[in-house]
């Protein structure tokens, strides 16, 4: 080899190293850019999506507070009243509230004071019971008045419903059964003292 290129060929294969070197740096940063508008392009479709269904849920907002307003409708700190039973109080059962707190001297019902979270270990009333009797209602005309007041009345549960039938089993003609039922309805401020 000839001294005199050698010098060259050394700054040659130098000046190659570090172009290939500043090219995958080049393109890192370009890959990288790349990525990042991607990326954005990504959230941005991302946001626009989460904008519609917001727009659509601000639409359905009327929806929304009559439903709201409904499941709190049972949430009270009086027990309901019988007619806010709905249709099953339009077939004119007898609907008492059952006092929990007279049969069980221990619970006394939650205030809405400050302080009523603590109350300590001392039981407390977290729901409104009732009794519902009937020997008036045909079947056919309970069980969709009891699935209407249920839709109605989101926090009501039935906690015992006996049906029976005063004739034997296949009696040629709807009579009327004779119903016995327990529901129940929470009592306002019973989510604070659960915690």
């Amino acid at each position: 080899m000839n001294r005199p290129q050698t010098p060259f060929a050394v700054l040659a294969l130098i000046t190659l190293v570090i172009l290939f070197f500043e090219f995958q740096v080049v393109r890192g940063q370009f890959g990288a850019l790349t990525s990042a508008r991607t990326g954005n392009a990504a959230k941005q479709e991302e946001l626009d999506r989460r904008t519609a269904r917001l727009k659509a849920m601000k639409a359905d907002m009327p929806f929304y507070q009559e439903a709201f307003e409904q499941l709190l409708d049972a949430y009270t700190d009086a027990p309901l009243d019988p007619s806010q039973f709905g249709a099953l109080y339009d077939l004119n059962p007898t609907i008492k509230v059952h006092e929990n707190a007279k049969q069980r001297p221990g619970l006394q019902p939650v205030s809405n004071r400050p302080g009523a979270g603590r109350l300590g270990n001392q039981a407390v009333q977290t729901t409104w019971s009732y009794d519902l009797t009937s020997t008036s209602v045909e079947f056919h005309r309970f069980l969709p008045a009891l699935a209407e007041t249920e839709n109605n009345l989101p926090l009501l549960r039935f906690t015992k419903l006996t049906i029976t039938s005063p004739k034997e089993p296949f009696y040629m003609e709807a009579i009327p059964l004779n119903i016995t039922a327990t529901m129940t309805t929470l009592r306002s401020g019973a989510a604070a003292a659960n915690k």
